[in-house]
């Protein structure tokens, strides 16, 4: 095993789910082109697949490839939860963000979920969050 997607609080009424998190924990792997594919996988599982309308997630605002990777992939951050984590001694702020049906299939004609397209910008996120 390469690694994991998680999706969680599936709901078919609310047409929504919780994209829980992706760990790819074979080192050979961490390039990051696995965990590009796996966000590609998740987004298409959940509205080519399921026909859900909304994914969402969370993420510790320090967390800083997460944050790049759901800009790179057109997430819109939606809110913080205020020191919402306790993790190693202290408290995070985790911002909120979503993924519509409607924008993720204007993207997809687009191009935008090219890999190539996604590893441009996930780069260019970098750079910009280094810069700050």
């Amino acid at each position: 095993m390469i690694g994991y997607a998680c999706l969680t609080d599936i709901h078919y009424i609310n047409s929504s789910a919780n994209f829980s998190g992706i760990l790819i924990g074979d080192k050979k792997y961490q390039d990051g082109i696995a965990w590009i594919e796996s966000y590609l996988f998740v987004y298409e599982y959940v509205f080519e697949r399921l026909n859900l309308n909304r994914l969402y997630g969370r993420a510790i605002n320090d967390h800083k490839m997460t944050i790049a990777m759901r800009t790179a992939m057109f997430n819109i951050t939606e809110g913080t939860m205020r020191q919402a984590v306790y993790k190693n001694g202290r408290y995070y702020d985790v911002s909120i963000s979503s993924m519509l049906r409607n924008e993720y299939f204007e993207h997809k004609a687009k191009g935008d979920y090219e890999v190539s397209a996604v590893l441009k910008r996930l780069v260019k996120c970098i750079r910009e969050q280094k810069k700050q």
